[in-house]
């Protein structure tokens, strides 16, 4: 199963919340797994497990943190170039 919907749920509370730093953070986290493909669940044509997909964006949401083995290394510069959503979130 893919956690992504209900971690972009958090991130949608957040923001309701008024914590908009935090919300944009867990978007572009979930922006840059989804991006760098290194980890899909079953839905999105790979064999990660629920766990492994919610790790890693985890892992992206900590500072200097690599997914896969060190494969890719998140900064904070390379998380303003990426936007899955507008700021503002979804459009549903």
């Amino acid at each position: 199963m893919n956690p992504l919907a209900s971690i972009l749920a958090a991130r949608m509370m957040l923001d309701w919340l008024g914590e908009k730093e935090k919300a944009a953070q867990i978007q572009q986290a979930v922006a840059e797994v989804v991006l760098q493909g290194l980890v899909r669940t079953y839905d999105m044509g790979g064999a990660s497990s629920t766990a492994e997909m919610a790790q890693a964006v985890a892992g992206v949401l900590r500072p200097g943190a690599r997914l896969h083995a060190g494969h890719l290394s998140t900064t904070w510069a390379w998380w303003r170039r990426v936007w899955w959503f507008p700021p503002s979130g979804p459009a549903f």
